[in-house]
């Protein structure tokens, strides 16, 4: 038995954040200075992610590793699952790692709105006032008006809309299944419907091992580890303690990006974050008082 379940699962959950930023920013490299095709990239990661995801599955849960009470939902959770991927590479092909991840801050935003709408949870002016502020962050980091503004951007907002509605979708519980099943069907959409680009892309390829190892690790390793260390996160902590730690990607994504290139974040993401965060933790903060 641990002796701090709580600890162990925010320490799963820091992990799981790392291993993400990892896949975010291995796939960025990838696709700028080896010229890998994104959607080749992406579905690459889909079939490396889905193979680790049924080996791990399989050593957690046996053979029967698929059989679920719940496929419909694994289903469609997996079909939103792979929509994140594919929108948030995309984005990443275009745009900073710290102005992708920033914009999908506003992912707790779009939850409040959703779980309003389709799930008639209430909403006061608090969080009314917070959800505001939260897109005013958002739009900073945005700027419409200055040069450095990329269409992209708005696809990193349709990542952020996937990362929300997988929020709502997981609120109808799959916590009756086994963490092997819970694996097997992260990717398994993805990996279905992106695999056969791989046999009709002409994509270049790593020239060499070590580049090779990375290209295989964003979706085998950094990519399923995440997945797989989030879920287990959620089974020792409660997800009101963990949400707010999902901010230090920031840290780890900007760290990244001056290591791709040599940048650093802009004052237009900086203070937008500043704005994003400080609103996330204010909106986690009134779910908590209205849980006590």
């Amino acid at each position: 038995m641990l002796r701090n379940p709580l600890l162990f699962g925010i320490f799963l959950f820091l992990l799981a954040n790392i291993g993400f930023a990892l896949t975010d920013a291995s796939a960025k490299w990838l696709m700028q200075a080896l010229g890998i095709l994104p959607f080749y990239m992406i579905a690459f990661r889909f079939l490396t992610g889905q193979i680790s995801s049924m080996v791990i599955g399989a050593a957690l849960a046996g053979p029967r590793v698929w059989q679920t009470s719940s496929p419909w939902l694994h289903i469609v959770r997996s079909a939103i699952m792979a929509s994140t991927t594919l929108t948030n590479f995309w984005a990443v092909y275009y745009l900073d790692l710290t102005t992708t991840i920033t914009i999908m801050f506003s992912a707790p935003f779009m939850v409040t709105i959703m779980a309003w709408l389709f799930l008639g949870e209430k909403v006061g002016i608090h969080r009314i006032i917070t959800v505001g502020m939260g897109f005013v962050g958002v739009l900073v980091v945005i700027n419409p008006s200055n040069t450095t503004f990329h269409w992209a951007m708005f696809i990193s907002i349709g990542t952020a809309f996937a990362i929300a509605a997988l929020s709502i979708i997981t609120r109808y519980g799959t916590t009756q299944d086994t963490l092997g099943t819970q694996a097997f069907y992260t990717t398994l959409v993805g990996a279905v419907i992106c695999s056969p680009f791989l046999f009709v892309l002409d994509s270049p390829l790593p020239p060499s091992i070590w580049e090779w190892f990375i290209f295989v690790s964003v979706g085998a390793i950094f990519g399923t580890g995440g997945h797989f260390l989030n879920v287990a996160a959620h089974r020792f902590a409660p997800a009101a303690v963990l949400a707010p730690i999902i901010y230090t990607q920031i840290i780890w994504m900007a760290l990244a990006q001056y290591l791709i290139d040599g940048r650093l974040p802009g004052w237009n993401t900086l203070f937008g974050a500043l704005i994003i965060i400080s609103s996330g933790l204010y909106l986690w903060y009134r779910s908590r008082l209205n849980q006590a």
